[in-house]
C-alpha cells in the first residue's frame, strides 16, 4: 500500500498534466491511504517494541502512542472514505450528468 500511494503521489509531483480533476481526487486519496499505512506500521512498532523486545506491560508512554495512533487511523481512514465517496460523486457528474 505504501509503495503505490507513493508511486500515485510522485506521478502526480513530476508531471503536470496529471494535476486535474480526477487525478487530484486519486492522489489525495493516495495521501490518506498513505497515512492510514503509517499509522498501522507505527502501531505495529509500538507493540512489537514494548510487549516483544521489552517483555513488559505498557506504560503511560506507551498508552499514549495507542492513543495517538488509534486517532491517525480513525483520521485517515475516515478521509480515506471521504475521498472515495468525492471520487464516486465526481464520476456520477461525468457519466451520468455529463458535466465537467
Amino acid at each position: 500500500a505504501c509503495v503505490g500511494s507513493l508511486a500515485i503521489i510522485l506521478l502526480y509531483i513530476t508531471w503536470k498534466d496529471l494535476r486535474r480533476g480526477a487525478q487530484s481526487i486519486i492522489t489525495w486519496l493516495a495521501i490518506a491511504d498513505l497515512c492510514t499505512a503509517v499509522s498501522y506500521i507505527s502501531g505495529d512498532v509500538v507493540v512489537l517494541y514494548y510487549y516483544e523486545a521489552q517483555g513488559r506491560d505498557c506504560d503511560s508512554l506507551c498508552e499514549n502512542l495507542c492513543r495517538i495512533t488509534t486517532y491517525l487511523v480513525f483520521c485517515s481512514i475516515t478521509a480515506s472514505f471521504l475521498w472515495t465517496a468525492i471520487l464516486a460523486f465526481h464520476f456520477y457528474l461525468i457519466l451520468v450528468c455529463k458535466s465537467t
